[in-house]
């Protein structure tokens, strides 16, 4: 219990930071003592809005913390973007075991995905026009330590962008740091 609810004031301060530089933070929710969400409605290019989420296991009920573990459920991040323009290309990359995701990319007829080469335990595909420059800033934002890239969707519907990482326990994942490298990835698709 207090170590979430120290892990939540940390981390809210490294988010709130990290999003001022796009903008000013309209909305700022805790979600109990193991999360919050930040909102930025007038986001600087190439983002117009930008929502940030983050969770923490339930570390107070040992029992819940322990049935959350063995589903796969750890610290997480979860970032939502609009952008000023629509990506062209739309990338979905995941983690190989998630069947979710899969499915979605293969029940895709109308406007079918096109498997591409992932990172070791990711399945990656795309479909729209070809940016392979995108693949490449993608790629070297999924090399960055302190997380665990579980999804990552570019799409031309809204929200353009939704990026889900796992958190680790020693290191706060900077949430500069993912906003940087999230902007060099589409910044180039959306301004162009």
């Amino acid at each position: 219990y207090l170590f979430n609810r120290r892990r939540v004031r940390t981390i809210s301060g490294a988010v709130e930071a990290a999003l001022t530089r796009y903008g000013r933070v309209n909305a700022m929710r805790r979600l109990g003592n193991s999360g919050a969400q930040f909102i930025v409605e007038r986001a600087e290019t190439p983002f117009r809005q930008i929502e940030l989420v983050f969770l923490l296991e339930a570390r107070e009920n040992p029992f819940l913390w322990l049935t959350e573990r063995i589903r796969g459920r750890r610290d997480e991040l979860v970032l939502r973007a609009n952008l000023r323009t629509a990506p062209t290309q739309e990338i979905n990359l995941a983690e190989s075991q998630n069947r979710e995701s899969r499915a979605r990319i293969l029940g895709e007829q109308e406007k079918p995905y096109e498997w591409i080469a992932a990172p070791p335990g990711l399945e990656m595909a795309r479909r729209g026009a070809k940016d392979d420059a995108m693949v490449e800033r993608l790629e070297r934002f999924l090399e960055n330590p302190g997380m665990t890239v579980q999804r990552v969707s570019i799409q031309s519907k809204e929200p353009h962008l939704m990026v889900r990482v796992r958190l680790f326990a020693d290191g706060i994942l900077s949430a500069e740091a993912l906003l940087d490298a999230r902007r060099n990835v589409v910044q180039r698709s959306a301004t162009g």
